[in-house]
């Protein structure tokens, strides 16, 4: 997500709220009407009609959410990614969210990370991991990066199976210290 757009499944969301809204109040309208309350349809169409630019806005904000949701229901999505395990009994295919869970897990626990963000890529040869880490403040980086490097590489290859290349550490932030406090 770049430039300050909302991801798809925000915007989904908001459209089929927004649709939701509007078929309520259009059925809301139309049981007044069936048991003869009022003329509600007459009412908003008097409302829209009063302005050109009143039936425009209405035209294009229907017309919007009728291409969006018809756009909703006819692309394709893009499949997980996955990396494939053969196994004695059969191949095993493994999300890569599921690996950057797992590597996740495997650096904080070890003493001075904070935090932590995982990629992982797959290659034909096995999967490159990049950690951008946060760590506590007077840490030693090099020894706490291949600290890093050496869990989450034995912990991937332990649980999933897999060769790992290579596991990159960056240390993106240094972590906040927290003060004791004295009362």
């Amino acid at each position: 997500m770049s430039g300050g757009m909302l991801p798809v499944r925000t915007v989904d969301r908001i459209v089929v709220l927004l649709t939701g809204i509007l078929l309520t109040a259009l059925i809301i309208a139309f049981a007044w009407q069936a048991i003869g309350w009022n003329d509600t349809f007459d009412r908003i169409y008097r409302f829209l009609s009063q302005s050109g630019w009143r039936k425009a806005i209405t035209i294009l904000i229907f017309l919007g959410l009728i291409c969006y949701l018809f756009w909703m229901g006819l692309r394709r999505r893009t499949p997980e990614k996955t990396i494939q395990c053969e196994t004695p009994l059969g191949e095993v295919l493994i999300a890569e969210r599921a690996i950057e869970s797992l590597a996740l897990r495997a650096a904080r626990k070890v003493k001075g990370v904070r935090d932590a963000n995982i990629n992982v890529r797959a290659t034909t040869s096995g999967l490159d991991i990049t950690i951008m880490t946060t760590v506590v403040p007077d840490q030693n980086m090099p020894q706490l990066s291949q600290e890093i490097r050496t869990k989450v590489g034995e912990y991937i290859r332990e649980i999933v199976g897999v060769s790992v290349n290579s596991v990159t550490v960056n240390v993106s932030r240094i972590a906040a210290e927290n003060r004791a406090r004295v009362e």
